[in-house]
């Protein structure tokens, strides 16, 4: 009895395995099956070396309004006709560019250079680009890259490379360029203000740095400043009379003040000076903090006289004070310097060849009473800028001037 049960569980685990071989078999052949029909269909519509084309992407970089992207060919023998390149930006939208070529040999590198625009992603930060090459209709493997450095200049039609002067108030456009085939053109007259349209956000705690390139174009040589005008987070303009503070005149209303007065009563204005471009600023920080620059709730120019009386003294204005405040009110003197940053050039004559202005900028001015010239440093409370720049400055249209290749970009 006890054979037959063993023979019979021998014939079971026999029949088992006999199945397992045939379903394996079975599997084998609907593997092949599949195979071949992808080899066969592989042989009539793709070419099998397309599928061992190896394209790397060994550079992205964004230089002004262009990505330079560079790709090598690392393998493969067939014929590229072209490349389609897919850039990403930090929103997971994507924008593809085609470009034909067909000469991207084995072991060849080369440079592609696409217009930002042509890309057309609103300046959003492009954080990977994608290149697949292409074998008549058919794709090859792709190749990918998201380490991208981004030097684009923040100030759009920096050359005037549009022909016009979008972004920009200059005059016009001239066919003489230091690069590209225009510039922008200005001429004397009316203390101008030119300035970009488009307005950057910027962390103080980065590095940033600005050019341009000038040429004097008539019988005088241009004066010009060139700069930055300086936004608070509200996008309001710190002007220096928002930030520079004389320094040791913080003290308080003696009593209210109204907008019409000519005179008003302060508590202590022993160090206070009568300039025309002197002002008052209420609602002050007198910790030593400056917390409240850029202030902005200043009383007009113009501080005519000070005189010393019983108890108080007197703040008198060519006009009027220009504000309401109650008596206590903390307040300090402040003061008008150059109206905007001049990081480039203040006040320089411009020579007849296309020279270059330049700075670096990091960081908000520390010192408030140095201000006035903040070297290489934001006003305080800056959050956002526009280019700037006084051409032909208190000349006549004798003096004109050429601008070109303006350029704002954020260093690593």
């Amino acid at each position: 009895m006890k054979k037959r049960m063993k023979a019979k569980r021998s014939q079971v685990g026999l029949i088992t395995v006999v199945l397992i071989i045939l379903l394996v078999l079975a599997a084998i052949v609907v593997v092949w099956n599949v195979v071949y029909g992808l080899i066969k269909k592989s042989s009539e519509d793709v070419r099998i070396d397309t599928f061992q084309n190896t394209i790397e992407v060994s550079e992205v970089k964004f230089v002004d309004s262009f990505a330079q992207v560079r790709v090598k060919r690392l393998s493969g023998e067939a014929n590229i006709t072209g490349l389609k390149f897919i850039f990403y930006d930090s929103s997971g939208a994507s924008s593809i560019i085609e470009r034909t070529d067909n000469m991207l040999g084995v072991l060849e590198s080369k440079e592609y250079k696409i217009n930002e625009r042509e890309i057309n992603l609103n300046e959003k930060k492009i954080v990977k680009v994608v290149v697949v090459p292409e074998f008549g209709k058919k794709l090859g493997l792709e190749s990918s890259v998201d380490s991208i450095k981004d030097t684009r200049n923040r100030f759009y039609n920096g050359g005037a490379e549009t022909g016009n002067i979008s972004n920009w108030n200059f005059a016009s456009v001239s066919t003489e360029a230091h690069s590209g085939n225009y510039s922008f053109y200005e001429v004397g007259g009316n203390s101008k203000t030119v300035y970009s349209n488009n307005m950057i956000e910027i962390d103080p705690s980065k590095t940033y740095y600005e050019e341009g390139w000038f040429k004097s174009n008539g019988a005088v040589k241009s004066r010009i400043y060139f700069g930055f005008i300086p936004f608070d987070k509200d996008k309001r303009a710190i002007l220096s009379q928002n930030v520079i503070v004389v320094p040791n005149t913080q003290t308080t209303l003696y009593e209210t003040c109204k907008s019409g007065d000519k005179i008003v009563k302060i508590t202590n204005g022993a160090n206070w000076v009568p300039l025309s471009y002197n002002s008052i600023a209420f609602y002050i920080d007198d910790s030593g903090n400056y917390s409240d620059l850029p202030n902005f709730n200043l009383s007009n120019l113009g501080i005519t006289k000070i005189t010393s009386k019983t108890g108080y003294w007197e703040v008198e204005f060519g006009t009027s004070v220009g504000f309401n405040a109650p008596a206590g009110t903390k307040i300090r003197q402040h003061s008008a310097g150059g109206t905007y940053m001049y990081h480039c050039a203040r006040g320089f004559e411009v020579p007849n060849t296309w020279t270059r202005y330049n700075a670096t900028i990091s960081g908000i001015s520390k010192n408030v009473e140095d201000v006035y010239s903040p070297v290489g440093t934001w006003r305080k409370g800056t959050k956002y800028v526009q280019a700037m720049i006084l051409p032909n400055y208190q000349q006549d249209s004798n003096s004109t001037l050429l601008v070109d290749d303006i350029k704002f970009v954020e260093l690593e």
